[in-house]
C-alpha cells in the first residue's frame, strides 16, 4: 500500500498535503484518500501556519466532543442498567415465591417491576426527546391556552406524590392568564420541573409553583422550593447534558437527570429563558419566561 493509500486506515493524525499538482482531479483525489487540506505551490508559510493551526484546533474539539459522547452513553448505560436489574430481580422473585405469602409478595414485586419498568421508559424518553429537539426535528406547536389552568393542573397532577412525601405543594397562580403555547411541551417542562423539586425537598418541606405575566405580556413561570439547594460552581452546568457525563460532581449533576437540558430546549424554542437561583442548604428557584405572541 502507498503512502498515500494508507491516510484512511491511519487518521490519528489530520494530514494536509502540499503538492505543485494543482489540477482539480489530483486535489479530489488526495481529498478522498482522507487528506483534511490541500495546499498547491507555491504558498505562503503564514497562511499554512494558521491553516494548520485551525485544522488543529478543529480536530482537538472533535476528540472532545468523541470523548463527551462516549461518556454520556456510557452514563445512559449505567442508568438503564439498574431499572433494568430491579425488574428481572424481582420478576425471579415472583415467579418463585410459593410461600404462604405468596400471593401479597407478588403483588409487591410487580409494582416494582411497573415503577422501574416506568423509570426505564422516562429516561428512553428523554434520550429521543434530547435527540429530537438538538436535532431540530421537533416543532413546538403554537396553540391559545389557559395558561392558568394549565399551571393549576400540573399542581394538581402532582399533588398525591407530594402528600406521600410529606411535602407541601402550593400555588400562587394568577387568574386568566392566557399563552401561546405548545400545552404538551410546556406541561412536560413544568413536571420536570416539579419533580426535581420533590426529589430533593425532604419531608416538612414546600414547594410553590407561581405563574403571571407582566405588563408586555411575557409569561413568567417559577417553581421553588425549599429543598437541599445547589453548589454554585455546579448551577452553571445544569442544562447541559454534555457536563452532566464530563464533570466532577457528576453524581449531584446527573440526579437531575436529562429534563433540564429538555426544559432548556423547549423554553428557547418557544423564543423564552430559562434560569436557576439556589441557596445550598435553603433552597432553589427555577424560573423561565416566555415571550407573548
Amino acid at each position: 500500500m502507498r503512502p498515500a493509500q494508507s491516510l484512511r486506515a491511519n487518521q490519528e493524525h489530520p494530514v494536509i498535503f502540499i503538492t505543485a499538482r494543482d489540477e482539480e482531479a489530483f486535489e479530489t483525489r488526495g481529498l478522498e484518500l482522507g487528506a483534511i487540506d490541500y495546499i498547491t505551490k507555491p504558498f505562503r508559510p503564514p497562511i499554512v501556519r494558521a491553516r494548520v493551526k485551525n485544522l488543529l484546533a478543529r480536530e482537538e474539539l472533535r476528540q472532545k466532543v468523541d470523548e463527551l459522547r462516549r461518556q454520556f452513553t456510557a452514563m445512559i448505560v449505567h442508568d438503564l442498567r439498574s431499572p433494568l436489574t430491579v425488574i428481572r430481580g424481582f420478576a425471579e422473585m415472583a415467579m418463585d415465591d410459593n410461600g404462604p405469602d405468596a400471593k401479597e409478595n407478588r403483588t409487591s414485586a410487580l409494582q416494582r417491576v411497573i415503577d422501574n419498568a416506568d423509570r426505564a421508559r422516562l429516561l428512553v424518553d428523554q434520550m429521543l426527546d434530547l435527540s429530537q429537539l438538538q436535532a431540530g426535528k421537533v416543532r413546538l406547536r403554537r396553540v391559545p391556552t389557559d395558561f392558568t389552568k394549565l399551571l393549576r393542573n400540573i399542581v394538581r397532577d402532582h399533588m398525591v406524590l407530594a402528600r406521600s412525601k410529606r411535602i407541601g405543594l402550593e400555588e400562587s397562580i394568577a387568574a386568566n392568564l392566557r399563552a401561546t403555547v405548545d400545552p404538551a411541551k410546556i406541561a412536560e417542562t413544568l413536571a420536570n420541573l416539579i419533580g426535581n423539586a420533590l426529589k430533593f425537598t425532604p419531608a416538612g418541606g414546600r414547594i410553590t409553583l407561581a405563574g403571571d405575566a407582566d405588563a408586555a405580556g411575557t409569561m413568567c413561570v417559577k417553581v421553588s422550593d425549599t429543598g437541599t439547594g445547589i453548589p454554585p460552581d455546579i448551577l452553571g452546568r445544569l442544562f447541559s447534558p454534555w457536563e452532566h457525563a464530563a464533570s466532577p460532581m457528576r453524581q449531584t449533576l446527573k440526579s437531575y437527570g436529562l429534563g433540564l437540558a429538555i426544559c432548556k430546549m423547549i423554553v428557547e424554542a418557544r423564543g423564552g429563558d430559562i434560569s436557576v437561583e439556589s441557596v445550598p442548604g435553603s433552597g432553589t428557584t427555577f424560573s423561565f419566561r416566555l415571550p407573548p405572541g
